[in-house]
């Protein structure tokens, strides 16, 4: 059965191509020809009235520039007097073959007061203007046509009209496709907010999983029960630990690490599916919209997996260990890795550098390398500020692929190099010894997570080394697994 997110997508963007294109299309027909003859038949009422300031007895070089002014937009003018001598014409021809063709033929139509009317031609557009001018009691025939044979000018108008046309069917078609995605967002939002709620300790709201998508509901769902299981197991060790204080603190600790954790790892792509809708909203037509509809659908499927799996962590080692591997492309994997955090990388103004050499092959399982790649990236992500840089890099060297993650920003403590690759490490605070002078000693740092601990399994299972350096500006993850 399709995806109920990816189909509405889908419907959304026809929608919003039906608006944009066949109503510029319907509209374009309906009105184009009504358009254009309304703006030549202002253009020749203009230059009427502009002849009517002119003595045609004694015409000067600024009339003849204004008969050039109206002749460059394709106006034919036609001029004689009360005897049907030529006054001025707009024409290489014999100007008496005009006169005689244009006015005496027609005379009788002529008028002090006249309108447009069409003109006896294959062009149901063109018109003409036949008007008489009366000055100082002389009378001058005034015949004012359009070229028929002109293509430019009709050209020029029609490319405003389509402008025109084209912005008004963009603002209809927006909010079509607005409202369109607007409950996918809006779910998305409520899954985000109370993930951060559940991150807090705050499990008193759990999710609605009744949305139009079944793909959310079952992230919802899995989300609570993960919450239930989270409190019935603190509530469980808080009983059986009793009245002791100092360990009921400690289970305290745990279950708000363990679920910030999890939220942590929940972050990486709701964050990618927040920047992915963003950028499909702000950009429109000039991104590849059917790739971000599969990545949010991919990502939605992995948070659902994510949930299920971190809901323990000796399931999720047991799941490590029975991977399925087989050969793969690392470079495709990365490539689109570096498709998929782009959005992410320009919302957070990063600049992002990508290193990676084609066709480097492994013999490995693509969800999990996947997986630790991920959490290289928003581990650098999360530690790199505004206009600092991060270089993603892949290449083939002795017989190994090397993936290296370098980001600019604070250093590691040396003494925590190896710790950082621990998962749910807690280490006691030492109440029996005192320091010097009486004091007693300082808690040792704990350290709690399983971003990097992943890493170092999943990598180890691939028979692979990892590890990381302090760089001069930065910090440099990598890790390295056999070539195919």
């Amino acid at each position: 059965m399709k995806s109920e997110i990816k189909k509405n997508l889908i419907v959304g963007q026809m929608m919003f191509f039906l608006i944009v294109v066949g109503g510029s299309v319907l509209i374009y027909w309906l009105f184009a020809p009504s358009y254009y003859r309304y703006e030549k038949e202002k253009l020749i009422r203009t230059s009427y009235e502009d002849l009517r300031e002119m003595d045609f007895s004694m015409l000067d070089e600024s009339d003849l520039s204004v008969f050039q002014q109206y002749e460059n937009e394709d106006l034919l003018f036609t001029i004689a007097d009360e005897d049907f001598q030529p006054v001025y014409v707009s024409w290489f021809d014999s100007s008496e073959r005009q006169v005689y063709k244009h006015i005496v033929l027609c005379k009788d139509k002529f008028t002090k007061n006249p309108e447009i009317i069409d003109r006896e031609t294959k062009n149901p557009m063109a018109v003409k203007l036949m008007g008489l001018i009366d000055q100082d009691g002389d009378l001058f025939y005034v015949s004012i046509r359009e070229k028929i044979y002109s293509i430019n000018k009709f050209y020029s108008h029609m490319g405003k009209f389509l402008a025109l046309v084209f912005v008004l069917a963009l603002a209809v078609g927006m909010p079509v496709f607005w409202m369109m995605v607007r409950p996918l967002t809006g779910q998305m939002e409520e899954i985000a907010q109370g993930a951060a709620r559940m991150a807090g300790r705050d499990f008193s709201a759990p999710l609605k999983a009744d949305g139009p998508y079944r793909e959310l509901n079952a992230l919802a769902a899995n989300i609570n029960q993960m919450a239930k299981e989270i409190q019935g197991g603190a509530q469980g060790r808080q009983e059986c630990e009793g009245a002791q204080e100092g360990q009921t603190e400690l289970l305290d600790d745990i279950r708000r690490d363990v679920v910030a954790d999890i939220s942590h790892e929940l972050k990486t792509p709701l964050t990618i599916i927040s920047s992915q809708v963003e950028m499909l909203q702000c950009m429109g037509d000039q991104v590849d919209r059917t790739y971000y509809y599969d990545s949010i659908v991919e990502e939605v499927a992995r948070m659902s997996d994510m949930v299920n799996n971190l809901m323990d962590l000796s399931l999720m080692e047991h799941q490590i260990q029975k991977m399925e591997r087989q050969e793969m492309n690392l470079s495709d994997a990365m490539e689109y890795i570096r498709v998929k955090y782009q959005a992410l990388f320009e919302q957070s103004h990063i600049r992002e550098e990508f290193l990676l050499e084609p066709d480097c092959k492994v013999f490995g399982n693509a969800y999990y390398l996947e997986q630790a790649i991920d959490n290289y990236m928003m581990n650098a992500i999360s530690h790199t500020a505004q206009g600092n840089r991060i270089q993603v890099s892949m290449r083939r060297q002795e017989g190994w692929v090397w993936v290296e993650v370098y980001n600019q920003g604070e250093r590691i403590d040396p003494a925590l190099m190896e710790e950082i690759w621990q998962g749910y490490v807690i280490k006691r605070p030492q109440q029996d010894e005192k320091a010097a002078g009486g004091a007693t000693k300082e808690p040792e740092q704990r350290h709690m997570g399983m971003g990097l601990y992943l890493v170092r399994r999943i990598i180890q299972l691939h028979e692979g080394e990892y590890g990381v350096e302090n760089q001069e500006k930065g910090v440099k993850f990598w890790f390295k697994v056999p070539e195919a």
